[in-house]
């Protein structure tokens, strides 16, 4: 079978993209009984949303991302949808999720929380997402972005130093940008003086971990950086650059004050720079940094009692949806290898579902899925922009915003190899058929469609 644009186009569109979607929500809508049949009793994975928004041109795309968990699944994050509206206000929003929520049958009632960055549309005291979101479900949880106060805080840090040090990064990265002329200058100054060029990194205000990579760029590659501008001369020089550059004290040699400054910031940024991606990766849990009386669940020092295990129902607002008694029982299941699972120093969800695979535990279980799935940042729907720049490119520039979704749900909800993914598609003979049939064309579609009215 080959592919023409047109036939690559409607297969990512009409087949691959639903399926991914598809898999999500059979994960979401199967219960969390171990084997994992069908049956009444047992409760569905509990799952939070994630939003956010960004623009492409005059476009405002929002994706809407859920993380969930299950004890043969582990943690998943899967994108759900990815749209463009041009009403950015919270109704919005919130109109928005529930009305994809409910198009995919998922019930707002089993939202464990909702995360955003922190801006007052999402987490405003009054007519915010969140706040709605409160009048349909009153036990979600609010899933701040820890990373982007981590960020936030890095940010007006260095909003009180005497050098506008992002100002810096970008002016000098722009004048380079935008030149062969003078990244050849550059480059053959780096040879002068017997160092390796590396390409200056731009910062971008909104992304969380550019900013400590792009002054250690310029940090480490500063005597041919300053050389260079000195050597343009005050005339060529862009004055803000100048003045920092030429300002050689007493001409004995000691440092500039930029050069101190990118010094202090090479090292001090890293720290936020790690902590960000400590707090980016997708198997964090909320057990370390949401309230203490959830912090036992973590199975870090100790096997957690019944009594903790109770503090946390009551802070996770759990307690009416589930069977306090059979609670009870499912503890005393678990309880005696709770201790060698403490011990195993594995990561908190591999700890979890260790402690509840193979187990009848439906009400425990609930309680793992409630609070693993909560997200510390909202890293999801980040990734999701760097994936939609890395479809849209130049040279992609007329793709409908239907294709970039359909292309970022296949990256992002099938998590297979190469290889994997070819013997999975191999194996599922209804992806194959759907991918061979001419209904998946929308103009062919319609005239089925039409003939079939005729």
């Amino acid at each position: 079978m080959t592919c023409g644009r047109t036939k690559a186009e409607a297969i990512v569109i009409d087949v691959l993209a639903p399926a991914s979607v598809e898999g999500c929500l059979k994960d979401l809508k199967t219960p969390l009984n171990n084997p994992r049949e069908a049956t009444t009793k047992a409760h569905t994975p509990f799952f939070s949303v994630a939003s956010d928004a960004s623009n492409h041109g005059t476009t405002k795309l929002f994706p809407l991302s859920v993380r969930y968990w299950a004890p043969d699944l582990g943690v998943q994050t899967k994108v759900l949808d990815f749209y463009d509206d041009s009403d950015k206000t919270s109704a919005a929003i919130h109109n928005q999720i529930v009305t994809k929520l409910k198009e995919n049958g998922l019930g707002l009632d089993m939202i464990s929380a909702y995360s955003a960055d922190n801006a007052g549309v999402n987490y405003g005291r009054y007519n915010s997402v969140f706040q709605k979101l409160k009048e349909d479900n009153k036990d979600i949880l609010k899933a701040n972005c820890v990373a982007h106060i981590v960020h936030n805080s890095a940010k007006h840090s260095g909003d009180q130093l005497n050098i506008d040090i992002e100002n810096v990064v970008n002016k000098t990265f722009s004048h380079f940008s935008s030149s062969a002329k003078h990244v050849e200058e550059l480059k053959s100054i780096h040879t002068f003086v017997g160092e390796e060029y590396q390409s200056l990194l731009r910062h971008v205000p909104t992304r969380w971990l550019s900013l400590w990579p792009a002054v250690k760029r310029l940090h480490d590659s500063w005597a041919p950086i300053k050389s260079y501008f000195l050597s343009l001369g005050e005339e060529q020089c862009p004055k803000s650059l100048w003045r920092l550059f030429n300002d050689d004290q007493d001409g004995e040699g000691n440092p500039l004050e930029l050069q101190v400054y990118l010094s202090f910031l090479s090292n001090a940024l890293k720290i936020f720079h790690d902590t960000v991606l400590v707090l980016e990766r997708e198997d964090g849990t909320v057990c370390s940094n949401y309230q203490k009386k959830v912090a036992s669940l973590a199975l870090q020092k100790s096997p957690f009692n019944f009594s903790h295990l109770c503090e946390a129902v009551e802070v996770l607002q759990l307690s009416k949806k589930l069977d306090m008694d059979a609670l009870y029982d499912e503890y005393c299941v678990v309880l005696p290898r709770q201790q060698a699972i403490v011990q195993s120093g594995a990561p908190v969800v591999e700890k979890w579902a260790t402690l509840l695979k193979h187990t009848n535990t439906p009400n425990l279980t609930a309680v793992a899925s409630f609070f693993l799935s909560v997200p510390i940042t909202n890293a999801s729907v980040e990734r999701v922009f760097s994936l939609m720049t890395g479809c849209w490119t130049n040279t992609r520039n007329r793709c409908s915003v239907e294709l970039i979704k359909s292309e970022i749900q296949v990256k992002s909800n099938f998590t297979f190899s190469c290889k994997d993914f070819f013997t999975y598609v191999v194996k599922e003979k209804a992806l194959l058929n759907a991918a061979r049939s001419s209904k998946k064309y929308k103009f062919k579609k319609k005239l089925e469609d039409a003939g079939e009215k005729v």
